[in-house]
């Protein structure tokens, strides 16, 4: 490598060499942070208004807890993600994950619920690049007939799932 031709070569060959992968890395957090998740926050945020629609339309889930289960569940299937309801005082009525059904009846803290309960739709995405706990979660009040808050559906799906679709 004593040539000045292999030194030229060597020049021109190594800021690549370091470039290319950098900016594929780059390019490739760019596009999951910034078109990916944007995609998949506003179809979940559809999902969510449908799944709240339909849960106006349904005023029985929110005072029997078999036909609030049935609703999470049907609902869950359908949107491939977990689904949660809350009544207009922010207990848990029902849940597709089974890891809650300890907590049911009871209020549980979420950061934008009370915003929710307050009529303002909620979407948060938790990007901390750790395992299963990147999450897009959206948080829909639902509005019953004469405009009182009944409740709030929540729904949520971990990005690495997103990753897989």
């Amino acid at each position: 490598m004593r040539t000045l031709r292999a030194r030229l070569i060597l020049s021109h060959i190594m800021p690549l060499l370091l470039i290319v992968p950098i900016v594929g890395f780059a390019l490739a957090y760019v596009l999951e942070t910034q078109v990916l998740l944007a995609d998949f926050s506003h179809e979940l945020t559809q999902h969510g208004a449908l799944s709240a629609d339909l849960a106006s339309d349904r005023p029985a889930i929110w005072h029997d807890a078999a036909e609030a289960h049935q609703f999470v569940t049907l609902f869950s299937i359908r949107s491939e993600s977990s689904v949660m309801l809350f009544d207009a005082q922010g207990n848990l009525l029902a849940a597709s994950e089974p890891g809650y059904s300890e907590q049911l009846g009871q209020p549980l803290t979420l950061p934008n619920l009370a915003a929710a309960l307050a009529g303002e739709q909620q979407v948060q995405v938790d990007y901390t690049r750790s395992v299963q706990a990147e999450m897009i979660q959206v948080l829909v009040p639902v509005v019953g007939p004469n405009e009182q808050i009944m409740g709030v559906v929540r729904m949520s799906q971990y990005v690495s799932d997103v990753q897989d679709l």
